[in-house]
């Protein structure tokens, strides 16, 4: 099966850790790595990835609906294992 090879996408978050990180090339967390390294191979199919921040609870009609999906799949696998006593480092005024 062919795919087709090039294109443009745009991927926005409400997550400026996740923007930050993926800017600063000192952070090699395992999400990060893995983001850089899905752009990198799109990147030689001559992908064009543009990544962008939206603001959180401003009525956002995508974002709110991103907001609303993550929730309804997080309620709906009973088999995910969070520990949320923990406070990821990217959270916190640590710097890198």
């Amino acid at each position: 099966m062919e795919t087709p090879t090039g294109g443009k996408a745009a991927i926005y978050t409400d997550s400026k850790a996740t923007t930050d990180s993926l800017k600063n090339h000192a952070v090699h967390r395992i999400l990060i790595e893995k983001i850089r390294n899905n752009i990198r191979q799109l990147t030689m199919q001559n992908w064009t990835i543009n990544f962008g921040w939206a603001k959180e609870h401003v009525g956002n009609e995508g974002n709110e609906a991103a907001d609303k999906l993550a929730k309804q799949a997080a309620k709906q696998d009973e088999n995910l294992n969070f520990a949320f006593d923990r406070i990821p480092i990217a959270n916190t005024n640590h710097e890198n």
